[in-house]
């Protein structure tokens, strides 16, 4: 009830979609949404090996920013320590 699904969206499967959801043009949805709210996905055309690697990549990106802060914050303080 209440959702829009933009155009070229594929929706794989028997899920289920609660109410409330916006899902924009080109996203492939692979699992049910159980949270309202707007879902986006899409990229350009990549060669199929390295838009795996891609993928496997952005699945972790969030871990890997938080890294690299931690890495700045001990290189700043490494830095004021000498």
């Amino acid at each position: 009830k209440n959702c829009m699904i933009a155009g070229a969206t594929g929706i794989g499967g028997h899920l289920e979609i609660t109410d409330n959801v916006t899902i924009t043009g080109m996203t492939m949805v692979t699992k049910s949404i159980t949270k309202p709210g707007i879902y986006s996905s899409g990229t350009g055309m990549f060669p199929n090996k390295e838009w795996k690697r891609l993928v496997a990549r952005l699945r972790h990106l969030g871990e890997l920013a938080l890294k690299v802060k931690i890495l700045e914050t001990q290189a700043k303080s490494e830095a004021l320590d000498e």
